[in-house]
C-alpha cells in the first residue's frame, strides 16, 4: 500500500470516528429533550447499548482495516495505518481542545 493511501485511508477513519464522537455527544447531551426524563432503568439501559454501539463503530473505524491487513499479511502496513489513524485522532482532538478553550475565553 502506498504511503499517501495510508495517509488517506487513516484521514478517513480519524474523521469518521471525530464525526461519530460528537454524534453521540449530541445525543447524549440532548437526550432528555429528545425522550423526556426517564426515572427507571430503560434510561441506563439506553446508555449501555449506545455505549456497545460506540464501542463497535469506533473499534470498525479504528482498528477495522489494519486488523484486515494484519491477517492478509501485511503487518508493517497495518501497524502504519493504526499509528497514522491514531495520530490524525489525536490532532483533532488537540486542535478542539484549543478551539474550545480559545471559545470560552471572556
Amino acid at each position: 500500500m502506498k504511503k499517501h493511501r495510508i495517509h488517506f485511508m487513516s484521514f478517513v477513519s480519524a474523521v469518521g470516528v471525530f464525526a461519530y464522537t460528537f454524534l453521540a455527544g449530541w445525543f447524549l447531551f440532548n437526550g432528555e429533550g429528545i425522550f423526556g426524563r426517564v426515572n427507571d432503568f430503560r434510561g441506563v439501559a439506553m446508555i449501555l447499548i449506545l455505549l456497545i454501539l460506540s464501542v463497535v463503530v469506533v473499534g470498525l473505524l479504528m482498528f477495522g482495516k489494519p486488523v484486515m491487513l494484519y491477517f492478509d499479511g501485511k503487518k508493517q502496513e497495518s501497524v502504519k495505518l493504526m499509528l497514522a489513524t491514531l495520530g490524525w485522532f489525536a490532532l483533532f482532538g488537540i486542535i478542539y481542545m484549543i478551539l474550545l478553550g480559545i471559545s470560552t475565553i471572556k
